[in-house]
């Protein structure tokens, strides 16, 4: 390999970690900027121009919807249970998971 070739071989791999840089960067702010997108498209959705206070709303939200899933989940669990204990008063766990599922479906 000549001088002239290893010049050239550094000079690409120079311009390739450039290049690599700036796609990054570009990839970062892509990024920051989605993220704020979604910000202000949450604070439009709630009808404020505060993005905190839409913060809150969405946790709100997300709160009320995990809520009103554990008491559907409940009330399956009272409607299967009802006429299915034993002389005791017992109800067998594995026909309360087989009607409600394993919970493991809701976790992300």
């Amino acid at each position: 390999m000549t001088a002239l070739e290893r010049q050239m071989a550094a000079d690409a791999v120079a311009l390739s970690k450039e290049h690599a840089d700036r796609a990054d960067a570009a990839e970062a702010r892509a990024e920051a900027a989605e993220a704020r997108l979604a910000e202000l498209e949450s604070a439009v959705a709630w009808h404020t121009s505060c993005t905190s206070c839409a913060a809150v709303r969405d946790a709100a939200y997300a709160e009320t919807m995990r809520r009103e899933a554990a008491e559907a989940k409940l009330a399956t669990v009272v409607a299967y249970c009802q006429g299915r204990a034993d002389a005791e008063g017992r109800v067998h766990i594995a026909g309360i998971l087989a009607t409600i599922g394993t919970g493991e479906e809701d976790r992300g």
